[in-house]
């Protein structure tokens, strides 16, 4: 062979590429696993095909929702390698809390890129997980609780007014998100500095909060090249995270000056983030936004899932929300109002909730 029929460095370089590429593709493709796999998967790319008309429509959760629905609770996703996906509660919450048996990756500090990177939910688990928590732990003491639950109260009341001026139907979810960012802004962030308001309608805040939500929640687990795609790139959220990380940055700036006044401590979530740990240590201000974001982020957003699903299934099932009521009516009486001591009192609310 001449010198010139020697193919060229870049020509290597990519059969190289290509090489390792089909390799990893037919291994991830062929390692063995008892969980059921979508029957369209393929060598590498996995569902990819399947997954696309969901994809450019930007609704992947749906297709996810269908393969449950068809593969069982837990299934495996091929998706440019496998994703393990769990719909039984059982093993979530063995998941969620079992932090020996499982380790918790850096994919959601990946899917919030350009939002926040040193949240508690985002860390991996690690040293730096570990002293978030602990600094954190303190603002969920049964005190906390109870300034959670008259607070929910009021602000419940207050939403409901207001939805006697909306033109109906009235967005559910929108609505849920809109109260449980209000109830988190007063109780865990130092009254949240007047920036969420339920009531009030056409706020950028509550906009740019649920989209930083949707596309976290649409990154995760996708590789960035499709980020694009689904509208969820860094340049496409820019706007919507410079507002959210701006609402995070005044309402710590604000506590800070009113503690360096001598204003007094609550003991909330924002008063742990700004104190020092048993370590003696601070953390730094990206540390203190990051936290806060985060906080607003992942309570919010779990809390006004399960409001909306939960209502959502209420109307599906009349007999349900027939008894819930006559609960209800038992306990506090018609056009009653709840206390806290009521709580142990409503048996059936809690299998509603569970």
């Amino acid at each position: 062979m001449s010198l010139q029929t020697l193919p060229s460095p870049t020509t290597l370089a990519l059969s190289a590429v290509a090489t390792f590429l089909l390799a990893y593709g037919a291994y991830a493709y062929t390692t063995t696993t008892t969980l059921p796999k979508s029957k369209f998967s393929l060598p590498f790319v996995g569902s990819l095909f399947a997954i696309w008309p969901y994809l450019k429509d930007q609704k992947v959760m749906k297709f996810i929702y269908e393969e449950q629905r068809r593969l069982g609770p837990i299934f495996t996703l091929q998706f440019f390698g496998s994703i393990p996906v769990l719909g039984n509660p059982k093993e979530i919450k063995r998941v969620l809390t079992d932090n020996r048996s499982f380790y918790r990756g850096d994919k959601f500090q990946q899917a919030a890129e350009g939002v926040a990177k040193y949240s508690l939910f985002l860390l991996p688990s690690g040293d730096l997980w570990h002293r978030h928590r602990k600094l954190l732990a303190p603002a969920f003491s049964p005190h906390h609780i109870r300034t959670l639950f008259s607070t929910t109260l009021a602000r419940t009341d207050a939403l409901l007014d207001h939805w006697s001026t909306l033109p109906h139907p009235i967005d559910i979810y929108d609505q849920a998100s809109r109260l449980t960012l209000d109830i988190i802004g007063r109780v865990a962030l130092g009254g949240g500095g007047g920036e969420f308001d339920c009531t009030k309608e056409n706020n950028d805040t509550f906009q740019a909060f649920g989209e930083i939500i949707k596309a976290i929640g649409d990154r995760y687990g996708m590789p960035e090249v499709f980020w694009g795609v689904l509208g969820v790139s860094r340049k496409q959220i820019q706007k919507s995270a410079d507002t959210a990380r701006g609402v995070a940055e005044r309402i710590v700036e604000r506590r800070a000056r009113e503690l360096k006044s001598g204003g007094e401590r609550v003991g909330d979530v924002l008063d742990c983030l700004l104190d020092e740990g048993t370590d003696g240590e601070k953390l730094t201000m990206e540390e203190i936004v990051d936290e806060t974001l985060g906080f607003i982020l992942a309570g919010h957003d779990t809390t006004s899932n399960a409001l909306t699903f939960t209502l959502y299934e209420l109307m599906r099932n009349p007999d349900v929300e027939s008894q819930l009521l006559d609960e209800i009516d038992t306990v506090i009486g018609k056009n009653g109002t709840p206390q806290w001591d009521d709580l142990p009192k409503f048996k059936y609310l809690d299998y509603v909730v569970k």
